[in-house]
């Protein structure tokens, strides 16, 4: 049926600004008004330079961002002092404030004086995300630590109230200021005692120097291939053809091989009961989710082009031989389709073989899969208020830039930080996201690994048998020249003796060419570590801190498999099969 729906594209993020802070709790030398006007002058700065790189954006005849109003946040842990400073003065500019805490909301009032807690509250209503991490106070400084990682991975600059004194201990302010530098966060500093001033950290001076810092946090890196535009013009599409021609050659080649079902173990009783209810409409895992649905099915669909045009290349060697075949042997009224088919193949084959038709494809399919594994990774953790790093994307020789990295950011910053961490069906719901994506991706690395392995082994059979078939041809044509056979037989046993041998490097060449045994081998090789996370998943506490570790070393998996596969390719010491 019709549909008057416009085609899916992967769509722009929002330009977004995170600011993080830090500071002291006690300043007992400082002039609280004139710490708050640097601050009030710095946000009020940064949000005046994203407007007019957003304008300046929307105007041109490719923007980047989406037009939707700018999202400008403050993360901030809201302790006495400096924190609270911060967060007053980033509301006063328009920001919105993302509360990140150490403990739920009751049990960090415990920190504050009596005379704060109002004050905290305040800013608690005003917020737009409280982020509750579960933090144990038997732990020490632990929690207080989290919160500073917390905020400096998701900061695209940090604004710190400091004494500048170096890191006295985990979750300091110095601790904190030196995590941001080590990033390569640009770091701004009003100091905690004396006349008050801001002063960027490892950075020239200069009046325009917060354009300069806004426009290196958020836009995109140069690139000469054209991305991220040619991603936003993608078509979320299949692309028939080639899907067709992957499934037609597997399905020949597998004719009447075993492929057994690789499906989870069932969920035990207890599993059952404590299946987590579907997330809220507004959660921001559904935009990550979303942008990875898209990245996902582009990935496929190169993918798909690739595969088909290395089999292309090959295949279309065995056409090419029947044609001349039919041509020679053929009735006379079919002589000329034959000799026909034989010319288009050869034609295709040269077109396949160009690299103008293949490495474009490859080339997405690399950059969008690179993509599509960062996001439903990320997506994964962000369930427990956790970030990872950006995606590996192998230098190209046009030195074509990490983009993908960029726009899985720019995501990231938009959809924001979940709200609370702790409770029990957070977890819950974590914990069963994050088997159900670790059984699919064994369920796909063992059917890749069945069905490569039978590939393996069927291609090699049928080279193997269509050069022992040539061989006894040849035998038998040479029988008949000595027994007085008939021209006609004899020409013809001479030609099927040159053709059968001639189809056996087709899929001998494939078999080299795809290195499916050891894909093969590689596949089950991740597919059992992937299990042995499973096992440790359904064994580990159910607390955020026990299900994040394991979360941790799946994910690390998944990525580590997606940009070892995509440095082989790019390589060009494996094919895309």
């Amino acid at each position: 049926m019709a549909t008057n729906q416009a085609p899916e594209r992967p769509h722009r993020p929002a330009l977004t600004l995170q600011i993080g802070t830090t500071g002291h709790r006690t300043l007992p030398n400082a002039d609280g008004a004139a710490l708050q006007a640097h601050a009030t002058t710095l946000f009020r700065d940064a949000a005046a330079a994203v407007a007019r790189l957003h304008a300046v954006d929307q105007a041109s005849p490719a923007p980047v961002f989406a037009a939707s109003p700018p999202l400008l946040r403050c993360l901030c842990g809201l302790a006495p002092g400096a924190d609270t400073i911060l967060a007053e003065a980033a509301i006063a500019q328009g920001w919105a404030l993302t509360a990140v805490l150490p403990f739920a909301r009751l049990e960090y009032e415990r920190d504050f004086a009596a005379a704060d807690v109002p004050r905290f509250q305040t800013l608690l209503h005003q917020a737009t995300i409280v982020a509750e991490l579960p933090g144990d106070r038997t732990r020490g400084g632990e929690p207080y630590a989290d919160i500073g990682r917390q905020i400096v991975e998701q900061s695209d600059i940090l604004l710190a109230i400091w004494d500048g004194r170096p890191p006295r201990g985990p979750g300091g302010t110095g601790d904190v200021v030196q995590q941001a530098q080590d990033r390569g966060t640009p770091v701004a500093v009003i100091p905690a005692a004396g006349a008050a001033s801001l002063a960027w950290l490892d950075t020239p001076p200069g009046g325009d120097f917060i354009d300069a810092i806004v426009a290196t946090a958020v836009l995109p890196p140069a690139d000469h291939s054209g991305f991220p535009q040619a991603y936003y013009d993608e078509i979320v599409a299949p692309a028939p053809w080639a899907a067709t021609a992957v499934r037609w050659f597997e399905r020949a080649v597998l004719a009447g091989a075993p492929r057994p079902p690789v499906q989870p173990p069932p969920p035990t009783a207890a599993e059952s009961a404590a299946a987590p209810a579907s997330l809220p409409a507004d959660a921001p895992e559904h935009q990550v989710e979303a942008a990875f649905a898209v990245a996902d099915r582009l990935a496929g669909h190169y993918a798909a082009r690739y595969r088909a045009a290395g089999l292309m290349r090959y295949g279309l060697v065995i056409p090419a031989t029947l044609g001349s075949f039919i041509g020679n042997f053929g009735p006379g009224w079919a002589a000329p389709f034959g000799y026909a088919l034989q010319f288009a193949s050869l034609i295709a084959v040269l077109a396949f073989s160009a690299r103008s038709n293949w490495s474009r494809d490859q080339r997405r399919f690399i950059a969008y899969r690179a993509l599509a594994e960062y996001l439903r990774n990320a997506r994964l953790l962000m369930l427990l208020g956790a970030s990872i790093a950006p995606p590996r994307v192998p230098a190209h020789q046009e030195r074509v830039a990490d983009w993908a990295g960029w726009y899985g950011r720019g995501i990231l910053r938009q959809a924001g930080l979940p709200g609370r961490f702790s409770d029990a069906a957070v977890v819950a719901r974590a914990r069963h996201a994050i088997r159900a994506a670790a059984w699919d991706e064994i369920a796909f690395l063992r059917g890749r690994a069945t069905r490569f392995s039978a590939l393996a082994r069927r291609l090699r059979l049928i080279g193997i048998s269509l050069t022992i078939i040539g061989f006894a041809l040849v035998a038998i044509h040479a029988a008949m020249l000595f027994v007085g056979g008939g021209p006609g037989v004899i020409h013809m046993l001479n030609e099927l003796a040159l053709v059968l041998p001639a189809m056996a490097p087709v899929f001998l060449g494939l078999l080299e060419f795809g290195d499916y045994g050891r894909l093969s081998t590689r596949y089950a090789a991740v597919a059992a570590e992937l299990e042995a996370g499973v096992t440790a998943l359904d064994r580990a506490a159910p607390s955020r801190g026990g299900v994040l570790s394991v979360a941790r070393r799946i994910t690390d998996v998944m990525l580590a498999e997606g940009a070892d596969w995509q440095l082989l390719i790019k390589a060009r010491t494996m094919s895309a099969f």
